[in-house]
């Protein structure tokens, strides 16, 4: 018989058998605990004392206390082992079984030590066909230059909100898409984490149940950060670090291509992004403590500002200011107009504390005055009271009559006292009521007078040096001007208000010079005959020019802004409804179109396209919308046209035009009811008419009404050599050709961009309406941040649709090949298993 191996069964080995399977339960025990109490969100910090007792006692109590009692089991058991462990050694018989514990435990000890020198000696090697998981070598090097002493936190913010609240109905395509997000985010962090700076990467989406603890948890020492992702718009990336927060949308780093996803794989769709390269996902972690660009907008008054607190006009554009802020711009504003006094409307170049101080001491004057009054008229109604109430009845009687003639009796001298005081408790609460007000407006008054570059600046005089200054630390300047809010309710402001003097030309020119791009949303500048804007008195050109003097320096650069509003074909329906008396039907707002492949059908006065690139701000604007799950609309009710130069479109290395409108509209020079009662309609250019050829022919669109120009400051020189002899010449008549302008009034090599040249960037919108209100929609809002983000040079924030897209790699089959798959994988995996186990089965049977 075989001898038998088995131990002795004594008290100790069951003492010794309990005691190890306590010690495993209480590890797993332990582990489980563990899961539980991070899952339950510990202290940051939870190894202090304080920390640790406070987990102990509070709503974690029960998991941190089970894992407490598991860890002292397991630790008890290892003691009783490792006291066991000694007394066996310690005997003969169990020198061979030291012997293999000391051979393992140097086994141990090496595994440990090899895996701690892997962890700083280690090479990656990127195996992608397109190098996905390396980094561009510019990128690389600037992450070098981290100080790892510098955490930097990541949060992945989910909110399944994009374009700033454009789909309020998410689907399976952003859901996908927030998820893929994450994941690569992840991954380059792995990558950014060999260069040694520390990262904290954290996924919050707003739809779970733990949302508010993890977001509590992570910017429980950072407010900033809370306050950032509380006012994100849209679906963010969000780098915060030494008190400073940086926001990256979603869509400049993976742009959802929603139109592509949906068609992808024959109908049966797809998840599509488009990667907009890890360069900006960078530049947020190496500029968190960068300036932040400065947006200078300017405007001819308060109300059509971005300071408002109400808008319900929407004339005004707090909207911008939010969008602006939201995105990484800081915002200031100044007033170009002082409004009323002796002298009416003036040039100015007011900024907003100078602005609100002269409102603030207009608000406390009249307070004053009125405050005066009504304590004047209290007095005199307490002489009032007094003497009648001290009256005698025979006294009273002598002062007044009744109309028939009788006497007064005590009663009705009561009731005369009584209405008297009843007057004087009226007047005294009114009293009360704007003493209070004047008190709130001088105490806001002192503080306003604390301002000393506010009240410094108000003692300036010459306005081009003041609007420079006012302009010296803007990085990016918008000029909108909303005349025509809707032609066929009448609805507009007088254009005659908005043309700026000289000297504030002077200084736009200067900032120009000094390479700083602007922004103008110039609305129409035509109005009816008994409001026909005059030019500024100040204005000395020939009738030829252009009447605004900022529109002269952008007619430099090549942009011309046309003398007519576009009116749509539903705005003259709308007009002749209401003539007959007709409830009208509102008319609906023309939509811009962003293609570039638009070809008008007639004489066109869209410049010829370039064979090069697209227009950027144009392109940014369609690859937004792909990624959108409705459709991002820009509406624009009764622009003007805005034209460029055939020499500076041709100049472009891109196409100059921004957006057009569609078909269904005609140039009108004069949009309101003619002396006959008829409304504004189509009516081609007769052969005999002389705008027939010319820019401002009527004609049916696409008309451009958006452009954007790169040129050399040289041509915006004040003093431009042939400048006035083609304005003689005729060449900037509302009847020249596009042609004129570049051909007589400039050198011919003057729009051409040198090396040794600097260039600035100028945007143009025939439109003041399409950023006001106190909300922007979404396709504003974007169409605003591209156009300014291009203006700025950073092009790397523009969504690119010229990008290889990424695609799940999923395998497009037939139908007959997808049901072999299905029945091979259903059937055939189990019959192939089955095979396998008879074989072996057979095998062991002829061992």
């Amino acid at each position: 018989m075989a001898k038998d191996t088995r131990h002795r069964t004594t008290a100790g080995n069951r003492f010794r058998f309990l005691l190890r399977v306590l010690g495993l339960t209480a590890l797993v025990t332990a582990a489980v605990g563990a899961v539980v109490a991070d899952a339950a969100s510990l202290p940051a910090d939870p190894w202090t004392l304080p920390a640790a007792r406070a987990a102990f006692q509070g709503d974690l109590g029960i998991p941190v206390q089970v894992t407490t009692i598991a860890v002292a089991v397991a630790v008890l058991a290892l003691v009783v082992e490792l006291v066991a462990g000694l007394f066996l050694v310690t005997g003969r018989r169990s020198l061979t079984e030291a012997t293999a514990s000391v051979q393992v435990a140097l086994a141990v000890a090496l595994g440990v030590a090899v895996n701690v020198y892997s962890f700083t000696h280690f090479a990656r090697v990127d195996l992608t066909r397109d190098r996905q998981f390396t980094l561009p070598p510019g990128v690389a090097d600037e992450l070098k230059k981290l100080r790892a002493d510098s955490p930097t936190t990541i949060v992945v913010l989910q909110q399944h909100r994009t374009f700033g609240g454009a789909d309020a109905r998410s689907d399976s395509y952003d859901a996908a898409a927030g998820a893929k997000v994450v994941e690569k985010v992840n991954d380059l962090v792995a990558l950014f984490r060999e260069f040694g700076p520390r990262f904290n990467v954290v996924a919050l989406d707003t739809s779970g149940k733990r949302y508010d603890a993890e977001l509590k948890a992570v910017t429980a020492n950072a407010p900033e950060l809370r306050a950032a992702i509380e006012a994100s718009p849209e679906n963010s990336i969000f780098f915060a670090a030494a008190g400073k927060v940086q926001r990256l949308p979603f869509g400049e780093f993976l742009q959802l291509d929603k139109t592509a996803s949906k068609a992808a794989d024959g109908g049966r769709g797809n998840l599509v992004l488009l990667p907009q390269g890890v360069e900006g996902f960078a530049r947020k972690v190496l500029a968190i403590q960068a300036r932040k660009p400065r947006v200078g907008i300017a405007v001819v008054h308060p109300a059509l500002g971005t300071t408002g607190s109400r808008d319900e006009q929407g004339i005004g554009m707090p909207g911008v200011r939010t969008a602006l802020e939201a995105n990484g711009f800081e915002v200031s504003e100044v007033v170009l107009k002082r409004w009323g006094g002796a002298g009416g409307l003036s040039p100015a170049a007011d900024s907003t504390d100078e602005n609100k101080l002269e409102l603030t001491e207009a608000r406390a004057e009249s307070f004053g005055r009125q405050v005066r009054a009504l304590r004047a008229a209290a007095a005199e109604g307490q002489k009032e009271h007094d003497r009648i109430a001290n009256a005698t009845l025979a006294q009273l009687n002598a002062m007044f009559r009744t109309p028939d003639g009788r006497l007064l009796k005590d009663a009705e001298k009561q009731l005369l006292v009584a209405d008297i005081d009843r007057q004087l408790e009226e007047v005294r609460a009114v009293l009360d009521d704007k003493a209070k007000k004047l008190a709130d407006a001088e105490a806001e008054l002192a503080a306003l007078r604390g301002n000393e570059r506010a009240v410094e600046a108000r003692r300036s005089t010459d306005v081009r040096a003041k609007l420079g200054k006012a302009l010296a630390d803007v990085d990016v300047l918008i000029v909108p001007r909303l005349t025509y809010l809707n032609m066929a309710e009448q609805s507009a402001l007088n254009p005659k208000f908005f043309p700026l003097s000289s000297e504030q030309a002077a200084a736009v020119r200067e900032f120009l010079r000094a390479g700083k791009p602007v922004l103008a949303a110039f609305g129409p500048s035509v109005a009816s005959p008994e409001r026909r804007p005059l030019p500024p008195e100040d204005v000395k050109v020939n009738a030829a020019l252009p009447a605004d003097p900022v529109e002269q320096v952008l007619a430099q650069a090549g942009i011309l802004f046309g003398d007519q509003v576009i009116l749509s074909d539903a705005e003259e329906r709308a007009f002749a409804e209401a003539r007959v008396g007709a409830l009208a039907t509102p008319a609906e707002a023309p939509k811009l179109s962003f293609d570039p492949t638009v070809v008008a059908s007639g004489p066109s006065p869209l410049p010829p396209r370039p064979a090069g690139r697209p227009n950027p701000v144009g392109e940014a604007v369609r690859v937004t919308a792909r990624g959108a799950a409705a459709k991002l609309d820009v509406e624009a009710r009764d622009p003007r046209p805005v034209y460029l130069t055939p020499e500076r479109a041709a100049a472009l290395p891109f196409a100059g035009v921004i957006a057009q409108t569609g078909p269904d509209g005609w140039n009108e020079s004069a949009p309101w009811e003619e002396d006959d009662g008829n409304p504004p309609r189509y009516q081609p250019a007769g052969d005999k008419d002389p705008k027939k050829g010319t820019r401002d022919e009527e004609r049916r669109g696409p008309f451009p009404v958006g452009v954007a120009v790169e040129v050399p400051v040289g041509v915006l020189a004040e003093s431009v050599p042939g400048l006035e002899a083609a304005a003689l010449a005729g060449a900037l008549a509302p009847g020249a050709t596009l042609g004129g302008l570049a051909t007589l009034a400039l050198p011919p090599d003057a729009f051409a961009a040198k090396a040794d040249n600097a260039t600035v960037r100028i945007a143009a919108f025939g439109h003041g309406g399409l950023f006001t209100g106190g909300t922007l929609k979404p396709a504003n809002e974007k169409l605003l941040l591209h156009t300014v983000n291009w203006l700025l040079g950073r092009s790397d924030r523009l969504p690119r649709g010229d990008v290889k897209p990424w695609a799940y790699p999923r395998v497009t089959l037939s139908e007959r090949e997808a049901r072999v798959w299905h029945w091979g994988t259903f059937l055939g995996l189990p019959l192939l298993a089955a095979y396998l186990g008879l074989i072996v089965l057979m095998v062991r049977k002829v061992r």
